[in-house]
């Protein structure tokens, strides 16, 4: 009975680690512009949205599908991790990174370019360490990045208020990211180390091709619409938005939350398990959707003074539950060895918002609601592609 219990206390503790782990990011995204609106103008977290956007694009390269191709390599070849670790990320760093250091001169001025190119390098350092933290399930180094990177931004936000410049704003915010960095650094030495012995070849990025394709298309149907009101909107309504849509990804992301730990029973259970565990999730989307809901509902209005509108809150909804309906569809299909299907599924869901985002701009009704809805409609034709896929063969049942 004790080895029991002690057995399920490890098990509720990384559930609960890799739960803090995968959330943490988004909530200091949703915190964030608090402090950053209180003591400064609205625009400011505008211009902070826009250069995290090209960040979070040119991390989408550089990351190359890594995290996904390195975890099936460390199962295969578990002697090995070290060294293949190394070699990707040297080859990545090499033909990828430098590369994506000009973008930033490019898009803005010296002096913010400059911070810009810092947060790609630091971003890239950390993400580095991804595949590494989910197979040792080594989750408290990141956290605590995290923590520390949200406590150095808010502390010299608060300490500096009136003497605080937009360009200071960068400073702090460069600082936090290579506080992320370094802490990973050290909580791998071993791993750090190696990237001095591996030398970089172009021919290392290559195997993770078809990872790199399903990365980047996934990444893109997540991010899409932040892409997208960062080319066609302004500052303010571009902050406004972000704001909102962070507290709706919190919500969406109990989906993966909920699934994650039930994974491998999903896999080996018949289909009448499967279809009982996705109809159990969409049941418990329903409930913590309208819940989540709410309690941003009363955030938003009373901490950053966003009313939401009726039509708003419908397809705030609506945005919210779809993941509940679509990741065991997903998750089915990978099951059955077609990843494709998902990585088809991800361009149909990118191309389809283009579309429907561009039709919008063409109207010239690019308000916050419209917009809502636009996203919303997105995740709900993203959920009728999965059906259609799943639906048209047994295998994926």
């Amino acid at each position: 009975m004790s080895n029991l219990f002690t057995k399920n206390l490890k098990r509720l503790k990384v559930l609960s680690s890799n739960a803090i782990y995968f959330n943490l990011p988004a909530l200091i995204n949703a915190l964030l512009p608090i402090i950053i609106i209180k003591y400064h103008d609205l625009s400011w977290w505008g211009h902070i949205v826009e250069l995290t956007v090209v960040c979070a694009v040119c991390s989408i390269i550089t990351a190359w599908g890594a995290k996904e191709y390195l975890l099936r390599e460390f199962s295969d070849h578990p002697a090995s991790a070290k060294s293949i670790w190394a070699a990707l990320t040297n080859a990545r760093a090499l033909y990828l990174l430098l590369p994506m250091c000009i973008v930033p001169f490019i898009l803005f001025p010296k002096f913010v370019a400059l911070n810009l190119m810092f947060w790609i390098i630091m971003r890239f350092i950390a993400q580095s360490y991804d595949a590494i933290i989910a197979f040792e399930r080594r989750y408290t180094p990141p956290m605590i990045g995290e923590l520390l990177n949200f406590c150095i931004t808010v502390g010299g936000v608060i300490v500096l208020k009136d003497l605080l410049t937009y360009e200071g704003l960068l400073v702090i915010l460069s600082c936090g990211h290579l506080i992320k960095a370094v802490i990973l650094v050290f909580a791998f030495p071993d791993h750090s180390k190696e990237i001095f012995k591996a030398k970089a070849k172009v021919s290392e990025l290559k195997a993770p091709y078809f990872y790199t394709l399903l990365t980047v298309a996934g990444m893109l149907a997540s991010k899409i619409d932040i892409i997208m009101m960062t080319l066609a909107s302004g500052k303010e309504t571009l902050a406004h938005y972000q704001i909102i849509i962070s507290f709706l990804a919190l919500i969406q992301s109990g989906a993966a939350l909920l699934f994650q730990p039930y994974l491998k029973i999903f896999y080996r259970i018949n289909a009448a398990g499967r279809a009982k565990m996705a109809k159990s999730l969409s049941l418990w989307g329903l409930s913590l959707c309208g819940t989540g809901l709410l309690v941003t509902y009363f955030i938003l209005k009373y901490l950053y003074h966003i009313t939401l509108s009726a039509p708003m809150i419908v397809t705030s909804f609506f945005y919210s539950l779809m993941p509940f309906l679509f990741v065991p569809l997903a998750y089915r299909i990978y099951r059955a060895n077609r990843s494709d299907l998902v990585l088809r599924t991800s361009l149909l869901s990118v191309i389809s918002f283009i579309l429907m985002f561009s039709l919008v701009i063409h109207l010239e009704i690019a308000d916050l609601e419209t917009v809502l809805a636009t996203v919303a409609l997105h995740q709900i034709f993203t959920a009728v592609i999965y059906i259609f896929f799943t639906r048209r063969n047994a295998r994926y049942h």
